[in-house]
């Protein structure tokens, strides 16, 4: 059943279209042209990090932040586009915004979280000249700009994808990660969409966030058969939020406290470059860098001012200027903020949030345990 359900499994067929779009991803000359601008600087610390001509040309080449939302999401989270905009420039990113709903190629996709994947499959294919994809939701906007995600790319030259695990309740997250322009890319996003015929059945499936975690599951090499079927057991039965946490646990006790996989690496909960907003007042330290999931259609909650465009492309080191009531520069009082948000969620998230692992260990745990 593991790989033998056509309902789930990897057919020929897409084997088929695989080699395809391996073809076209290495002959396609095809490219959007992007838009960057620069950034501004404020209350955390910044690190030194000195550019010169070379490493701009570098990293241009090298890797792209893509927000992918639809003309509505784009109207909404204006305020929040503006900070990653500016913060591209700064770090001298290319910068996009993609609207799903322009790619022919996915509009068989009902599920907009799906025909969203596919879009960045095609986005991946029609640009070869991206080496790295930074993959964002709408939601997501920058809170300290003071760090690159330069350090998230890979070594390892096998590695092709950078997932990142959901604070509140221990998901890997669909709405930011990494990845690499690379064949096996291409194949991990296939299987990853065809999960969405089967995901029309289940009552609580949650779009391609629910089908992750499968996909994962399969792609990292980390499932037997019998443990597959166990877990995807649980995914076609979810009714509700408490039994699909219950899948989710299944797939994450799966990995068996795992994090770096012969072709991923998933960070660990609070050690990544975007995380959820936590507990209320939403405390800013010094190791954040953006925020996913605070829907709000105004930023001035957390914002002193807001972004400006055309001012930030002229100030070396902007970062958004951040009220300072929501600053928190103590170290010792920052774990203790994660330590009470982490005890918030266990209790909330039992199935999925075991315990409160990091608490103890946090901002340094070990990558894997």
């Amino acid at each position: 059943m593991h790989q033998q359900e056509s309902s789930i499994i990897f057919s020929l067929k897409l084997w088929k279209r695989i080699a395809i779009i391996t073809v076209v991803f290495i002959f396609s000359g095809i490219y959007f042209t992007a838009f960057v601008q620069n950034t501004n600087s404020y209350s955390l610390t910044h690190l030194n990090q000195t550019t010169n001509n070379s490493q701009i040309k570098s990293n241009r080449s090298r890797i792209r932040l893509v927000i992918f939302s639809d003309l509505d999401a784009q109207k909404h989270y204006r305020d929040y586009t503006d900070t990653l905009f500016c913060y591209a420039h700064r770090h001298h990113y290319d910068f996009s915004i993609v609207n799903p709903h322009d790619y022919s190629a996915c509009k068989t996709f009902e599920n907009y979280f799906f025909k969203k994947q596919c879009t960045v499959l095609q986005y991946l294919i029609q640009n070869p000249d991206v080496e790295w994809l930074v993959v964002l939701d709408g939601d997501i906007f920058v809170v300290n700009a003071t760090k690159s995600l330069d350090s998230y790319i890979p070594t390892d030259p096998n590695i092709h994808l950078i997932h990142l695990e959901r604070f509140m309740n221990n998901e890997i997250t669909a709405g930011c990660y990494i990845i690499h322009n690379h064949p096996w890319s291409l194949v991990y996003l296939n299987r990853w969409i065809e999960y969405s015929e089967i995901s029309r059945k289940i009552p609580y499936h949650n779009s391609d966030n629910g089908a992750l975690h499968l996909n994962f599951l399969n792609m990292s090499g980390m499932s037997d058969s019998q443990t597959y079927d166990r877990c995807a057991r649980l995914y076609n039965e979810s009714v509700s939020e408490l039994s699909y946490m219950k899948y989710v646990s299944c797939t994450k006790c799966a990995l068996k406290g795992k994090r770096k996989f012969s072709n991923i690496i998933l960070y660990r909960r609070g050690h990544s470059f975007c995380r959820d907003p936590g507990l209320s007042p939403h405390k800013i330290h010094q190791f954040d860098v953006m925020f996913h999931g605070y829907k709000s259609k105004k930023l001035d909650y957390f914002l002193e001012e807001p972004t400006d465009r055309l001012k930030c492309q002229n100030e070396l080191e902007w970062t958004p200027k951040i009220r300072r009531s929501l600053l928190v520069a103590n170290m010792t009082e920052a774990k203790t903020i994660m330590s009470n948000w982490e005890q918030a969620v266990s209790k909330r998230y039992t199935p999925s949030v075991f315990y409160p692992e990091i608490s103890n260990c946090w901002p340094d745990c070990e990558s894997e345990f």
